[in-house]
């Protein structure tokens, strides 16, 4: 009765092993499928207007960080925080 066990048990194990092995893809499996098509919600390009209001946002913030590093700032809906190394970790390398 107890080999009958050990046959079972062995028998769970490979069977778990097959079935975690994948199956790879042809490459006529591959050329088959469909394509996937990604749907842009705007293909339109940004207008001068949008691209002045983030260059202005991007540059308040850049200037914000000049001055007080050490802070995060927030500009436009837009949080920056600066994140520099420290020294000590540069020492190490």
């Amino acid at each position: 009765m107890f080999r009958i066990w050990i046959v079972f048990l062995c028998f769970g194990f490979s069977l778990s092993l097959f079935s975690q092995e994948s199956s790879k893809l042809g490459e006529k499996e591959i050329r088959s499928s469909q394509r996937v098509r990604f749907i842009n919600r705007s293909s339109a390009r940004a207008g001068e207007e949008v691209r002045g209001t983030n260059e202005k946002v991007g540059s308040g913030l850049a200037e914000s960080l000049k001055k007080e590093p050490d802070k995060t700032h927030t500009q436009g809906g837009i949080s920056v925080t600066r994140i520099a190394p420290e020294e000590k970790n540069l020492e190490q390398m």
